[in-house]
């Protein structure tokens, strides 16, 4: 019988690391089962999760090829894991980000920028949903460094509305997003400075509503608090947040 594979990202036990699930799958049984939804064990070949689309498993068998005491030198002197606890954990907190950006995309059909927890002006996650004509002029021509909307967000807490005629923008970037299609554009800012998450919503159907600010505001907040705590050094973890991808063609 043919299986299908199926694509994403797992979490291997053995080396403790988020691995591409495609190509991996079948070895062994420890790379066998992944968590579905709601934490049931199902066995990877052969089926379709109801998050593929998201691009995201992890593996939560702790059954391995090699006891902890077989493995080489440098992991003798670590603890013992539980691989459940650790694996249930990483999965309810991505599968928690992508259900929190899936409700945001539904509500923004020209596309949402997220960065989340910037640190030393760089966020340790960031997601987009703009098309990819805009995504590229905007990094082609590096209108970070003279976007308003950015500039607001690292400066204040709160919302903004892109048309606020107070935005100081002198490169007219905001003008220049209304080219490539994306208008109506809120911005939401929240966290300690050394710590911000700033995001920006486009649709075209027409302003937002203050209910609709209001829920993206929301959203944007507990996704903040969802991913707090997070380092770059989690390497399984931040390897499967990244895997989360919302991207227009």
């Amino acid at each position: 019988m043919h299986h299908k594979p199926v694509q994403g990202v797992m979490l291997d036990p053995v080396i403790g690391q988020a691995v591409q699930l495609l190509g991996r799958i079948g070895k062994t049984d420890a790379q066998r089962n992944v968590a579905a939804p709601g934490g049931k064990l199902v066995q990877a070949v052969g089926k379709s999760l109801d998050q593929a689309h998201q691009g995201v498993c992890v593996l939560c068998s702790i059954t391995a090829p090699k006891r902890v005491m077989d493995l080489p030198n440098r992991w003798h002197h670590r603890k013992p894991l539980n691989f459940y606890a650790r694996a249930r954990n990483i999965m309810d907190r991505v599968r928690k980000v992508a259900e929190l950006l899936s409700r945001m995309d539904q509500v923004c059909d020209t596309g949402f920028a997220l960065a989340i927890h910037i640190r030393f002006t760089r966020p340790l996650l960031l997601y987009q949903s703009y098309h990819r004509a805009w995504s590229d002029f905007y990094s082609e021509n590096g209108l970070m460094l003279t976007d308003p909307v950015v500039r607001w967000g690292l400066e204040n807490t709160g919302v903004l509305l892109w048309d606020d005629p107070e935005l100081d923008d002198p490169a007219d970037v905001v003008a220049l997003a209304r080219k490539h299609g994306l208008r109506n554009g809120v911005t939401v800012s929240t966290g300690a400075r050394a710590s911000r998450t700033i995001s920006g919503h486009t649709r075209s159907t027409g302003p937002f509503t203050a209910d609709e600010i209001a829920h993206l505001q929301c959203l944007v907040e507990t996704v903040h608090e969802v991913t707090e705590g997070l380092d770059a050094l989690d390497a399984p973890e931040m390897q499967a947040l990244r895997a989360l991808d919302f991207s227009r063609p």
